[in-house]
């Protein structure tokens, strides 16, 4: 009977109300909504197709470049001058037009840069893969963010159900003191203690509903809703099989190949690589091809277009200047030395953190057994002391502490399975392909 009691509390607790009917989101569902509206994301996607443009930008170095220009005076006077012969009366003779023309273009074309140019270029291939790089790691912060909220959120809701449970509990068990009381059974300060202990469930529960809410706004705000949008998820926690991750070499393995912030740092080295080579690239003198056109209107009464066409080969070189070159390529190497060292240690600290998150997740596995046997142990020595509570051969202190070691029991377990998928979260992290 107990049993079948128990069991209806449940179900009450876990009935959805009408104020909370939303569409029951799955974890999938979740880090799909998060991964097209989340903001970090977005802002990844926007800077990778900015280096697209800048590579694009840094083609047009290989291509050649045209130029033009055109210009129209108009005077308010002709231009004149005036003219003295002797016997001869003075004249004033016009120059040159009111209104003038002219039009010139270039076309300049690079044929050697000393590598500057081609390099340039690939910076901007290398700023790219940056950028992919960024964006994949958005995506997983993302995903193990949302991973973790989600799961926060379950465990929440199934504590909020325990207490539920558990409340409906104590008022039944509140209630048969109350008669039992009243036939002098049972001593008032019996049914007191089991009051107190009801009132301090009822003020654990209005926090845990608290948390429920904190839980389920920061996920909305993860995946791209308002905080107060509601988001309804599950009222499961699916409890792992097996442990299945990849062996901890394994894990370790991965960090150098796998871990954007190392990979984008692979990629940040080579630029800067580069950059020390554009610096040198200044002992090399710089070739170019050019042509021109030049164009004018001239003449006053008979006025003609006269034009010019020019083509040149120009080599422009920086003989000296005073070790700028050098220094800047220094620079650019040093800088190298200091990030190559940064990864090092980056790395060895990567190395320790994914152990210890490991041997973290490997804990929180083996302590969902430990707290479901528990919550087998507890129940069981709830039902015990209930019914030798009924036959009177126990107070009712021993069976507030079975109700109240039954409670903590459940929420220790929710909070184990949580604990785990946010842990392991972490751990995939490494591995995602996402």
């Amino acid at each position: 009977m107990r049993r079948l009691l128990l069991m209806g509390f449940m179900v009450a607790a876990v009935s959805p109300s009408g104020a909370e009917e939303q569409p029951v989101m799955t974890l999938e569902q979740c880090i799909e909504s998060a991964l097209s509206a989340n903001a970090k994301v977005v802002v990844a996607d926007e800077k990778l197709i900015e280096k697209e443009a800048a590579i694009k930008e840094a083609a047009t170095g290989f291509l050649p470049k045209l130029s033009g220009s055109g210009s129209v005076s108009v005077l308010l006077e002709a231009p004149s001058m005036i003219m003295e012969i002797p016997m001869m009366p003075v004249q004033k003779i016009q120059t040159s037009a009111r209104d003038n023309y002219s039009v010139s273009a270039s076309f300049t074309q690079p044929l050697f840069a000393g590598g500057k140019i081609v390099n340039g270029y690939r910076i901007a291939e290398q700023a790219r893969c940056v950028s992919e790089w960024q964006l994949k790691a958005a995506r997983k912060d993302v995903t193990r963010d949302v991973t973790q909220a989600y799961y926060t959120v379950t465990a929440a809701r199934k504590s909020l159900v325990a207490l539920d449970t558990s409340i409906a509990l104590l008022e039944q068990i509140v209630k048969d003191l109350k008669n039992a009381v009243e036939v002098g059974m049972r001593g008032e300060h019996e049914l007191l203690q089991a009051e107190v202990q009801l009132q301090n469930q009822k003020m654990v529960r209005q926090q845990a509903a608290n948390g429920v809410t904190a839980a389920r706004g920061r996920l909305a705000v993860l995946i791209g809703k308002s905080i107060n949008e509601p988001v309804n998820v599950t009222d499961s926690i699916v409890e792992p099989v097996s442990f299945d991750l990849p062996e901890l070499e394994s894990l370790i393995g991965k960090i150098g190949t796998e871990m954007p912030e190392l990979k984008q740092m692979d990629h940040q080295l080579r630029i800067l690589e580069l950059s020390a080579k554009i610096a040198g690239s200044a002992y090399w003198p710089m070739l170019f091809t050019a042509a021109g056109f030049s164009g004018q209107v001239i003449g006053i009464d008979d006025r003609e277009f006269q034009d010019s066409w020019s083509l040149s080969l120009a080599l422009k070189w920086d003989i000296f200047d005073w070790g700028a070159a050098l220094q800047k390529k220094k620079q650019m190497l040093s800088q190298a030395r200091q990030l190559n060292t940064t990864k090092e240690e980056i790395t060895k600290n990567m190395e320790l953190a994914v152990k210890t998150g490991y041997l973290a997740v490997k804990d929180a596995f083996d302590n969902i057994a430990i707290t479901r046997k528990s919550i087998e142990q507890s129940r069981r020595a709830y039902d015990i002391t209930y019914d030798k509570f009924g036959q009177g051969v126990v107070p009712n202190s021993e069976l507030m502490t079975a109700q109240s070691t039954m409670l903590q029991s459940e929420i220790a377990y929710y909070k184990s399975l949580s604990d785990y998928y946010s842990k392991r979260a972490d751990i995939e992290y490494l591995f995602s392909s996402k």
